[in-house]
């Protein structure tokens, strides 16, 4: 869903993506440190760059250095994001996390469309439908 939305934001410009982190390890046992470096990535102004390199090399991320590999490839200062990464849930992941709580977010992906909750994947033409209505 994640390059599907992508194409919606590039072709309709009233749609607003807002991406909240929710780690769902149950489903992807590294989804958490991905999260982690995602938003430790989003300190240093790369968190789109590096959410679309995480979707894109999902099936290759098979341990933590694949994080780093993301870093460096996309320029990123290492030491200060490996540096994040040693530390933990960032602050802005444990709001995210009870944002979401708060929504009964418990499935990935969930996407509201003007208040109307979606879960799981749809079809763009479905999703397009949604945003048109």
């Amino acid at each position: 869903m994640h390059f599907e939305l992508k194409k919606l934001l590039s072709e309709n410009s009233r749609v607003r993506w807002v991406f909240r982190n929710r780690p769902l390890e149950s489903l992807h046992p590294l989804a958490r440190q991905a999260a982690i470096a995602a938003e430790c990535a989003d300190l240093q102004g790369k968190f789109w760059d590096y959410s679309d390199a995480l979707f894109s090399d999902q099936a290759d991320l098979q341990s933590g250095t694949s994080f780093e590999e993301i870093a460096r490839r996309l320029e990123m200062n290492v030491v200060e994001f490996d540096e994040c990464l040693k530390n933990g849930d960032p602050e802005n992941l444990r709001r995210q996390r009870s944002e979401a709580t708060a929504l009964e977010i418990n499935m990935t992906p969930t996407i509201f469309v003007d208040g109307k909750r979606f879960t799981g994947v749809m079809p763009y033409s479905d999703l397009l439908d949604s945003v048109e209505k």
